[in-house]
């Protein structure tokens, strides 16, 4: 976990480790990349508070983020600075700081 931890303070400078926010992305990117959106499994692997990954998982799947045991990442599949845009503004949903909703189309 400190590897990811690692990488998402090189993305953004401005964050200290166990600030809420960087755990918040470190929770999304362990969902899409590793775990899945299990709530068992995200607990495990970053040894956080069950009540911090669950408000976590109601947001995304209320967002459509996650759905199906699916942490959709297809977004984040792109290149650098849009990979960092994709990122933090899904740290927002996951947050609460903002909120998003599929479209009809799926997206």
């Amino acid at each position: 976990m400190r590897i990811l931890e690692d990488d998402i303070l090189r993305m953004d400078p401005a964050l200290e480790r166990h600030d809420p926010d960087l755990q918040t992305t470190v929770a999304i990117l362990a969902a899409a990349y590793l775990t899945g959106p299990d709530i068992d499994r995200l607990v495990g692997f970053t040894g956080y508070l069950r009540k911090f990954i669950t408000d976590i998982s109601r947001r995304m799947h209320a967002a459509g983020l996650w759905e199906n045991g699916i942490a959709h990442s297809e977004h984040l599949m792109v290149d650098n600075e849009r990979r960092k845009l994709a990122v933090f503004s899904d740290s927002m949903v996951a947050s609460g700081e903002c909120m998003a909703r599929r479209r009809r189309d799926g997206k």
